[in-house]
Order: C-alpha cells, then sequence, then structure tokens
C-alpha cells in the first residue's frame, strides 16, 4: 500500500514538472518577448519620455516591416490607421496600443489578426492565416480626431492661399493655353490655376490628408525638356504622408487631393503654385515659369 502511494506520489511529481516544463518552453518560445494573455508576442525597443497612447477615435501614422520565420520581408511601408477602438486584440492594434508616440518595438501575431484589424487592406493572399507575423513597428505620430480634421483644415486653407501679386498671370495663361492647343486637349482648371487631365483612372483608394502616399512624377518645361523624375530615387518613386511632410510643390499637393490610387494625370502648373518666383531651389527651373507634371498615384496606405 506504502509503495502504491509513493508511486502515485511520484507521478504527480512527474506530471508537474512536465506541466511546467511545457509552460516554460511556452514563455521562452521567442526569446525577450513578453507574452500577453490575448496570445501577442511584444517587446518594446525604445522608450520615449513623453507618454502619449493612441485611444479610440485616434489617427495613428506609423511604420511597420512585415517579416515571416525566416526573416524575408513580406511588407514594408508607412501608413495612417483610425483606431476605432482599443483592446487587446492579439494583434497589431494592441502592440501599437502599447507603445507611445515614437517609439519603436517588435510584435509577433499570426496573419489572422492582420487580416482582421486592417479591414482587408493587407492582401498577402498566399499566406495562410495562422502564419506567423514578426513585425517591426514605430508610431511617428498620435492625433486625436480634433487635431486631425483640424490639420486637414490648415492643409486645404494653404492650398486656397494663393498669391498672384508679383506674378505675371496673363502671360503664363498665354503659354498655357498655347501649350493646351498645340496638344489638341482640354484640360480642367482648378480655382488654384492648376490645369489637368487625367490619362487613366484608377479604381483603388483615394488620397487624402495624412495618407502615406506612393507617387512617380516626371517634370518638364513646356518645350518638353526634362527637368525632375522620381526614376533617380532608389524605389523611382518618392512616398510620404500627404499634406505634412512638403516634399513636392503646391501644385502637386493639390493634385493629389482628388486622385485615386491608380490614376495617371498630367499638369499644368502655374509658377505661383509650382516654383514662385525665385524658381527652384536647385536654379534648373527659372523664376515665374509654369512647368508640366506627368504623376502616376501608385499607392494610398
Amino acid at each position: 500500500m506504502l509503495k502504491r502511494g509513493i508511486k502515485i506520489v511520484r507521478i504527480i511529481h512527474i506530471s508537474i514538472l512536465i506541466v511546467f516544463f511545457i509552460c516554460g518552453s511556452c514563455t521562452k518560445k521567442f526569446k525577450g518577448y513578453v507574452e500577453k494573455p490575448s496570445g501577442l508576442f511584444f517587446r518594446l525597443e525604445t522608450i520615449e519620455d513623453e507618454e502619449k497612447r493612441i485611444q479610440k477615435n485616434n489617427y495613428l501614422q506609423f511604420k511597420y516591416t512585415f517579416k515571416d520565420y525566416s526573416g524575408k520581408i513580406i511588407d514594408e511601408s508607412r501608413t495612417l490607421l483610425k483606431v476605432n477602438n482599443v483592446f487587446p486584440s492579439g494583434g497589431i492594434v494592441e502592440a501599437l496600443s502599447l507603445m507611445n508616440q515614437k517609439e519603436k518595438a517588435s510584435a509577433i501575431f499570426p496573419m489572422s489578426k492582420l487580416r482582421e484589424e486592417l479591414d482587408g487592406s493587407f492582401t498577402q493572399n498566399n499566406l495562410h492565416d495562422s502564419v506567423l507575423i514578426y513585425a517591426q513597428l514605430k508610431i511617428d505620430s498620435i492625433y486625436s480626431e480634433e487635431e486631425f480634421l483640424s490639420a486637414t483644415m490648415q492643409f486645404k486653407n494653404w492650398l486656397n492661399q494663393i498669391e498672384t501679386n508679383e506674378f505675371d498671370v496673363m502671360n503664363e495663361e498665354v503659354l498655357m493655353n498655347q501649350f493646351e492647343d498645340s496638344l489638341k486637349i482640354s484640360m480642367e482648371k482648378s480655382v488654384s490655376g492648376l490645369r489637368y487631365i487625367f490619362l487613366k483612372r484608377g479604381k483603388g483608394e483615394e488620397a487624402g490628408y495624412g495618407k502615406r502616399i506612393e507617387v512617380k512624377y516626371t517634370g518638364k518645361f513646356l518645350n518638353g525638356k526634362e527637368f525632375n523624375s522620381t526614376e533617380i530615387l532608389p524605389n523611382q518613386c518618392q512616398d510620404f504622408y500627404l499634406g505634412q511632410e512638403m516634399q513636392v510643390i503646391k501644385g502637386i499637393e493639390e493634385s493629389l487631393l482628388f486622385m485615386r490610387e491608380g490614376d495617371v494625370a498630367l499638369l499644368l502648373i502655374p509658377s505661383w503654385i509650382g516654383f514662385g518666383k525665385k524658381g527652384s531651389s536647385t536654379g534648373i527651373v527659372p523664376p515665374l515659369t509654369p512647368t508640366l507634371y506627368k504623376v502616376e498615384l501608385n499607392k494610398v496606405n
């Protein structure tokens, strides 16, 4: 009877050790990561002094790199996301909610969570829902709904502030009219004086203030001589948050507001929304010079 009791105790001890071993293996599955109750594995890489975290209905701009188990990059970009709710989702939203503005972090979660939380905007259909995503994240900016709407209005007001007193408007209008006639086209004209015609209409997402976009463009003088192109850039395109980083001239910024992913447009840009009365900083574009741009909106995130 005693031997039987000792045997039972040993079995219990062994069972407990097995349980501890299994649990220990689970917590050490991803070294350096903290496992959250939701199943998310999270590791903060940098710490900022200012505490500013996302709340419900915030707008969030962040950079991400998604990799598979082997370290192969699946996708890498920057994007604007409206956070409708903050909860322990076990995915990217929970990971972002654990970070302050400007902080960097790493997270591991299944592909299924990514598809759920990004509402189908992430379309790596060749990957199974159970595949683990290794994410590297950096929060660029966090806006309350009021802050974001205010910034949007400020950008639109800036676009509408057109000063033409020191420009030879009549002369530039004549030059642009002659150019249109030479191509036998009729372009639309905005209040600012921007002229445009769509060469191709896309079916993707509309661009908008704060959204991260990828643009290809070629700039030419009205005589056809090229002076600028994204072809010289590493990825042959330029990416930025529309309306915030001011990486292109005002005429292009304005045109992007009424474009959607896949659109290709031809722009005639007068100097007052182009390179102005001083010309380009490089000296290539002279003062008071209208320019021609072909713009392709490749991607809207």
